[in-house]
């Protein structure tokens, strides 16, 4: 009703601070994943090493794209890229460990994954760039 106060159900819990929240519950045999994503847009994978992420204490295991090959998509549809990356942020690589601070450990080692040539190079783009910027200014009546 409008003008009067509604009691909540969970009011008190909430104000003593004794709710339970999903963050709080804690679950027996629980693993953590983090992912490894590509910084580049476009490059080839030549090279992920690892034995290192692996053998830390509690990393469950490690996976990358060759890990999957019977996933029938391919290209950037993959869940972990295979060869060469097609987006920056693409999942490269997957660390599960017991919790996420061993995961982020392992993944941290696994950040130096060996990208080849980025596959696209814009040559002379601030030159295109300011070419782009006076036609866009001469096309609208500006100069």
């Amino acid at each position: 009703m409008i003008g009067i106060g509604q009691r909540r159900l969970e009011g008190r819990q909430k104000v003593t601070g004794s709710t339970l929240y999903t963050a709080d519950v804690r679950m027996d045999r629980l693993v953590e994943a983090r992912l490894v994503l590509s910084p580049w847009p476009a490059a080839r994978i030549t090279g992920i090493e690892t034995t290192e992420a692996a053998q830390l204490p509690g990393v469950v295991g490690v996976f990358t794209g060759p890990d999957f090959p019977d996933v029938p998509v391919g290209g950037a549809d993959r869940p972990l890229a295979q060869g060469r990356v097609y987006y920056a942020g693409q999942p490269v690589a997957v660390v599960v460990a017991t919790d996420r601070y061993r995961a982020a450990d392992a993944a941290a080692l696994l950040a130096e994954c060996d990208f080849g040539r980025p596959l696209h190079r814009l040559d002379g783009g601030p030159k295109l760039l300011g070419l782009l910027g006076t036609l866009l200014l001469f096309v609208s009546g500006a100069l």
